[in-house]
């Protein structure tokens, strides 16, 4: 399996070269042939490509769901790029810097900077796709609570599309009519006590809890449980109005 944040440091990296790269080239071919290499440039190139990168992340372009829809997040891309280099062009004319950088040659780095940045994203949407068809980049989740709650959980989990998550089973201390063996089309793999010796034996990513947040005691009782397990733990919101 591989690792989603060691996937969007990846990602990460790739940006800045790009940037970074087209603005080392394009300096070279338009500007270094009349006046040589400006020292200010190698200031502002990496300067503007780490901007680059900071904005893409608070815009969430790194996480593995934008990664999986482009065409649904290439106006954040686009406006995260225009906006960091509409900085820069702020920042040299209130600086007076016009002399020094060149209005021309930033343009045109806009310009080969989002084409790039574009088709790295169509390459990372087959990336991300074939490694989620082949396992290599899915969650395998487990559901702690059965029931409606948790039936109705499964079914919004089921029903999205180009998700990262498969469903194992659920696990649920009841073995009454509200916990049947069978949920959602999920089996019942045991209870919460079986939950530790299970994620021992199979790699487990992920715990969904269906119990509402006003079953405080039990929700603590079952998660001291689990706290000896290196694994991501979620409360369900569908438990909640």
């Amino acid at each position: 399996a591989y690792s989603p944040i060691v996937l969007a440091g990846f990602v990460r990296l790739v940006d800045f070269l790009v940037v970074a790269t087209l603005g080392f080239v394009l300096h070279a071919f338009y500007l270094g042939r009349k006046s040589g290499f400006a020292f200010e440039y190698l200031i502002a190139i990496p300067g503007i490509a780490a901007a680059t990168v900071v904005l893409f992340q608070g815009l969430k372009l790194y996480h593995v769901q934008a990664l999986r829809t482009p065409a649904q997040h290439g106006l954040r891309l686009v406006g995260g790029l225009a906006g960091v280099f509409a900085a820069a062009l702020t920042v040299v004319f209130f600086l007076k810097l016009e002399g020094t950088f060149s209005r021309v040659w930033l343009v045109i780095w806009f310009a080969s900077a989002l084409a790039a940045l574009l088709m790295a994203r169509v390459a990372f949407f087959a990336l991300v796709r074939h490694l989620t068809l082949t396992g290599r980049l899915e969650r395998r989740t487990v559901i702690v609570g059965g029931g409606e709650a948790g039936e109705a959980v499964l079914k919004a989990l089921s029903s999205q599309r180009d998700t990262d998550l498969r469903i194992l089973g659920v696990f649920d201390d009841r073995d009454d009519d509200r916990s049947p063996d069978v949920v959602g089309g999920f089996p019942k793999l045991g209870r919460v006590d079986d939950l530790v010796e299970f994620a021992r034996h199979t790699r487990l990513d992920l715990v969904i809890f269906t119990l509402p947040i006003s079953a405080e005691q039990r929700l603590l009782q079952m998660l001291r449980k689990l706290w000896v397990l290196p694994i991501d733990i979620r409360l369900s919101a569908h438990s909640n109005k």
